[in-house]
């Protein structure tokens, strides 16, 4: 059992279910709410339960309906970051090539941005890479 904070006269406890790898090496396998003096059931049940409606069913949703873009960004992030490395850059790095905040890099390279065409342009650009190809890419002149 573990002891989480002591506030206000009263301890607030959880229990976590752990099992030992090797010395100072665990696998946390569950835990759960010990009930404090001040507490009672219905005192819990308020607390764990919200009228606030869960949005992971909304957000499952979003992620299924935006999968195709989502799955190319995940791929660029991916390929950038093993740049970076391949290069001996830092995300700060890029961003100082690329005129924008560390963060900002951070963001994108997070693989769950809709980049711009300008944005893949100027990593492009930035690390002397292609991360988007059009197969059969053609140039037509007028």
């Amino acid at each position: 059992m573990m002891k989480l904070l002591k506030c206000k006269g009263y301890e607030s406890w959880l229990r976590i279910y752990a099992i030992k790898i090797e010395s100072n090496t665990y696998v946390i396998t569950g835990g759960g709410i010990k009930l404090t003096r001040t507490m009672n059931r219905e005192h819990l049940l308020k607390i764990l339960t919200s009228n606030i409606p869960s949005k992971w069913e909304e957000e499952a949703l979003w992620r299924e309906e935006n999968k195709a873009w989502l799955e190319r960004s995940a791929a660029i992030a991916l390929k950038v970051l093993r740049e970076l490395r391949i290069q001996s850059l830092s995300q700060k790095d890029l961003a100082i090539r690329l005129n924008v905040s560390a963060q900002q890099v951070n963001k994108w390279l997070k693989g769950q941005e809709n980049l711009s065409l300008s944005t893949i342009s100027k990593m492009e650009e930035a690390l002397n890479i292609i991360l988007v190809e059009i197969p059969n890419q053609a140039i037509y002149k007028v």
